[in-house]
């Protein structure tokens, strides 16, 4: 079948592109043929000043010139201009892409990712709406921070039920988004995996298993704007040289680390793969250790609690937590093994499998 994805696509985020790798190279095993679904973001909910950076033209200009050249500074500013290039071009060798509205395709998946998301705006093809296909269902999409408060606050309750209400079938990441699904229409989605832990990584993990020789490092990934606290900086800082590691950053520019790496998605798990240790305040930071088995210290922040917090109860991640009382020192001195995780992981995975192939066996029922 032709099956559209409908996902963050064009975003610098190394995440965001690995679980769009993940699902393609899922669908493309079951003899698929997968490309992106293109779309024009919604900011109507953006503060004035944040919606700039969306609209490009003169009234943007300003914003730019103080965001990236003053705030920022040039070796930041630098950094993100690569990084946007390199996932840019890792994404057009990887995949094929189509207007959401226009593309001629058997079936479409939504998800994975916070797709559900009203931080700027609402993108009602992110429901089902408008969307050129047979069938249309979800896989692991999340609401992120959205709750139904914001969601009542801009009247789209409606729209947005309207639109998983006529979904073929309905799944979510994490268990805050099945109760906001819930909520608006009184379904109860399955809860399933990312695609980054559906996706085994068989035929990549010969690549990023024997990564390269490198003097040894401990592995920052974190976005720009986090993990710049004085108190976190210092503890990973002594941390290090106290193991005689270098710090490496990727995925956000951090001017106290070592190095500020730029890769492309599957290139970053060889760097995770061959990290004496990872420090992260991510949810993809967090699976790309999973997956390499990296030795991991986890931060977790306000802004992120729902779908990481999903994410540690799911996979018994709470002994590698940072926490007032644990430190980044305490919590990778102490042993962790990846054998509870992978049963766990295991489960999930069957779980996700299971219901995206009774998905995809149903689009195939529609086209006989």
């Amino acid at each position: 079948m032709k099956i559209g994805i409908l996902t963050h696509y064009n975003v610098s985020s190394h995440g965001a592109y690995l679980q769009l790798y993940a699902m393609s190279r899922i669908l493309q095993e079951r003899g698929h043929e997968p490309f992106v679904l293109t779309y024009r973001k919604n900011f109507d909910f953006a503060e004035e000043d944040e919606a700039k950076k969306f609209q490009i033209g003169p009234a943007s200009i300003s914003y730019y010139i103080r965001k990236y050249l003053f705030d920022a500074g040039l070796r930041n500013s630098f950094f993100q201009m690569r990084k946007h290039r390199e996932l840019e071009a890792f994404g057009r060798r990887t995949f094929s892409y189509a207007p959401y509205a226009k593309s001629d395709m058997d079936a479409a998946i939504i998800g994975a990712d916070e797709v559900f998301s009203l931080q700027y705006g609402v993108n009602y093809m992110m429901y089902g709406h408008g969307v050129a296909a047979k069938s249309v269902f979800t896989y692991a999409p999340s609401f992120g921070q959205t709750d139904l408060e914001r969601i009542e606050r801009f009247h789209v309750g409606p729209l947005i039920a309207a639109g998983l209400a006529s979904m073929q079938g309905l799944s979510v990441r994490d268990e805050g988004s099945a109760a906001v699904v819930e909520q608006l229409c009184d379904i109860k989605p399955r809860i399933v995996c990312d695609p980054a832990l559906l996706y085994d990584f068989d035929r990549e993990r010969e690549k990023f298993a024997s990564g390269k020789q490198r003097k040894p490092y401990a592995l920052v990934y974190a976005y720009t704007t986090n993990m710049n606290e004085p108190h976190i900086v210092e503890s990973i800082k002594a941390y290090a040289r106290t193991r005689g590691l270098e710090l490496v950053s990727i995925e956000g520019y951090h001017s106290w680390c070592d190095k500020n790496v730029v890769c492309d998605p599957v290139d970053m798990l060889a760097w995770f793969s061959s990290a004496s240790a990872v420090i992260t305040d991510t949810f993809h930071g967090t699976i790309s250790s999973v997956i390499t088995h990296a030795p991991l210290a986890l931060f977790t922040r306000p802004t992120n609690t729902v779908k990481l917090g999903s994410l540690v109860n799911q996979l018994g991640l709470e002994e590698i937590l940072v926490t007032e009382e644990r430190d980044v020192g305490e919590v990778l001195s102490r042993p962790f093994s990846y054998e509870r995780v992978e049963e766990k992981i295991s489960a999930i995975r069957t779980e996700g499998m299971s219901y995206l192939d009774s998905q995809l066996d149903a689009c195939e029922r529609l086209l006989r």
